[in-house]
């Protein structure tokens, strides 16, 4: 081991950084809480991220904060904030691990190395590059041939505050503009750090998943080459009033009712702003967030599924998608009994539909089918389908292909942390990052000890997959052998018309054919035709 002194410096420019971290059991340095922003607070509140600024010294990246953190009612049992004193709204850090040979060899190699970027999760109102998303699983299922890094975004209403004083006066969607920033300076910077520009993999589960359709929708060219989605949540806010009424309910929680501009919310101080924030959140409808990427016409022209649609969308990208089994379990209200009380339900999430529309959308989902028996079930399949299952589709049927997986190891729910409804956690987030003693605990408790036996499981060979088509963009080249469950070779969509997927199972790996689950393409189809926005043709502020 070198001495810390003695290690690499790297030159950004306007910062100098020193290793943080050194994992010493498979040999890798962590630089941490790498700015690649201003400090988004004062006048820079709500305004799109502005270029990092000068630091003084050799930094250690010991100081690094998360972004300011809100949940809904529903999840207060995740205690999103487990230490105040880590939250600020001075949080635009990254975080980037190398390869101790790397790092040795003054972070010059033979090769520049692929890099993964990982986005996190979490409703766009809580979550950060931090906590069990740690770079070790990745890196040892790399074998240390790769270049992993992770961001934070501004989150909630400081990130994804809406109405017309932001138009006029701040940055509509700044969380996302934050992320493209991230991954700009990624860009410009990785090869410092002994990474491949061109060989950029971004990966993201949730909102996360969601950030990365929408760049991949935006106007705004991506520098990323690959795209790894897990469980594409996102939530449709195509409604400009609904933007609105949130940002007035916003303004007047934080003391601000009545104004025409952002002056006083910018000039607030950040404790009322930070508790309109949660309390905001808190109150969000059944299973939703309330803030989170809507339609401005500029960076989100429209929803995402209309722009696929429409060909308005960057083709040159490979992709990998994903999704769990139960994916609308942990959003679907299971409070709901009657027909009236569905019927309230599909008008709260659709305002502006006509009644045929919700007519429409009960035959689609009737009281029972082949696919379920209760109204949990009924209202846990529209939701999944909606707001995640269905993009998995429009971006297979778009790009004409795609590697597809699905997690269906026990409960195969939707992960949204590392707690997940008390009873259980979900599998899909735990298993990409197996390795972490968060993960590692919570797939304890799945009861799937079968599948985690041994250095090489099921856990491992996910990992394999997905770092291999981070390395290569095939999941096969560099996929681990000799495992228990042992993978399987893992089929591209567009093999056959069976449009194979490699399901993540109870007894290992398997492949499933698409067309055993052509209901849900039909009933995909029928969202993609955006009735349901009120609008003639979609969403776009029924503009389009």
């Amino acid at each position: 081991m070198v001495a810390r002194k003695k290690l690499p410096i790297v030159d950004l420019g306007y910062a100098k950084h020193r290793p943080t971290e050194y994992n010493k059991i498979y040999d890798f340095f962590t630089f941490k809480n790498i700015r690649y922003a201003a400090p988004p607070v004062g006048k820079r509140r709500f305004q799109a991220p502005q270029p990092p600024l000068w630091q003084d010294g050799i930094q250690s990246g010991k100081v690094g904060f998360q972004c300011m953190q809100a949940t809904n009612i529903l999840f207060k049992f995740l205690d999103v904030v487990e230490d105040p004193n880590k939250e600020s709204e001075d949080c635009l850090f990254l975080d980037v691990a190398v390869p101790g040979d790397v790092v040795r060899g003054g972070l010059a190699g033979p090769h520049p190395l692929p890099v993964m970027v990982w986005i996190h999760g979490g409703g766009y109102t809580f979550g950060s590059k931090d906590g069990f998303y740690r770079p070790t699983p990745m890196m040892k299922a790399a074998h240390n041939k790769m270049i992993y890094v992770s961001i934070n975004y501004r989150l909630g209403a400081f990130g994804f505050l809406g109405g017309k004083q932001v138009r006029k006066g701040g940055q509509t969607n700044a969380g996302l503009h934050d992320q493209h920033m991230a991954l700009n300076w990624i860009k410009e910077n990785i090869a410092k750090f002994g990474g491949d520009p061109e060989q950029i993999t971004v990966m993201g589960e949730s909102a996360g998943a969601s950030s990365i359709f929408h760049h991949i929708t935006s106007p705004e060219e991506p520098v990323f080459k690959r795209a790894i989605l897990q469980s594409i949540a996102s939530y449709p806010y195509f409604d400009p009033e609904i933007v609105q009424d949130t940002y007035d309910k916003f303004a007047k929680l934080a003391g601000c009712n009545g104004r025409e501009d952002l002056d006083c919310l910018i000039n607030r101080d950040v404790q009322f702003v930070e508790e309109a924030n949660r309390r905001v959140v808190f109150d969000s409808i059944y299973g939703t967030f309330t803030f989170g990427p809507y339609i401005d016409h500029y960076y989100v022209p429209d929803l995402p599924l209309f722009r696929i649609n429409e060909g308005k969308y960057h083709k040159n990208i490979e992709l990998m998608i994903s999704y769990t089994s139960e994916e609308g379990y942990l959003f679907a209200d299971p409070t709901i009994s009657g027909e009236e009380e569905f019927d309230d339900l599909v008008r709260g999430h659709f305002p502006d539909a006509p009644s045929e529309v919700l007519h429409t959308i009960k035959d689609l989902y009737p009281p029972t089918s082949d696919e379920y028996s209760t109204t949990f079930g009924r209202i846990s399949t529209l939701i999944a389908e909606w707001i995640v299952e269905c993009n998995l589709y429009y971006l297979t049927d778009a790009f004409g292909h795609a590697y597809i997986y699905r997690v269906s190891v026990p409960p195969g729910i939707h992960s949204l942390g590392k707690k997940i409804v008390g009873l259980s956690n979900s599998a899909d987030l735990f298993l990409t990052f197996y390795g972490t003693d968060i993960a590692e605990e919570a797939l304890r408790k799945l009861k799937i000890k079968n599948l985690l036996k041994g250095k090489k499981n099921i856990a491992t060979g996910l990992q394999s997959y997905l770092t291999s088509f981070a390395m290569t963009g095939d999941p096969n080249k560099c996929k681990e052998e000799d495992g228990i469950p042992e993978t399987i070779r893992f089929p591209r969509s567009d093999e056959c018309e069976d449009m194979p997927l490699l399901d993540v199972g109870f007894r290992g790996y398997s492949i499933l054919k698409q067309t055993e689950l052509r209901p849900k393409h039909d009933r995909c189809r029928w969202w993609l035709k955006g009735q349901w926005t009120g609008g003639e043709c979609g969403a776009e502020g029924n503009s389009r």
